[in-house]
């Protein structure tokens, strides 16, 4: 799986949590939820586990019942720090194996200066 859809389930499963929370919260059920949204109750459950991805017009929606904006499910800034993350742990992995490289040729010129 590359980056960018792992980004996008991680944020699916995020925001799918955070809509179960806030629907429990007010005390709304995946009924009423359902039939705001029009909905079957398989595709909500779905949404809140994070196994089917939001639509942004369905979010919107959710936003204006929950009366939040669409920053409280999609917190942009812990993604631009997770790519940034991502990008870190990229480049330590390239450079730790460039140093394994190093000391594999390192190794082999000892059992060749051994012999």
């Amino acid at each position: 799986m590359d980056r960018d859809n792992m980004i996008r389930e991680d944020l699916s499963k995020e925001i799918g949590q955070q809509i179960r929370k806030k629907r429990l919260e007010l005390g709304y059920s995946q009924e009423r939820m359902c039939e705001y949204l029009g909905l079957n109750q398989n595709a909500l459950s779905r949404l809140e586990t994070g196994k089917s991805h939001m639509n942004l017009n369905k979010l919107v929606k959710i936003c204006n019942l929950f009366k939040v904006d669409l920053n409280y499910f999609v917190p942009l800034e812990s993604y631009d720090l997770r790519d940034k993350r991502i990008k870190e742990l990229e480049e330590l992995t390239a450079a730790l194996h460039k140093r394994n490289e190093i000391l594999q040729q390192c190794l082999e010129e000892l059992i060749k200066i051994k012999k």
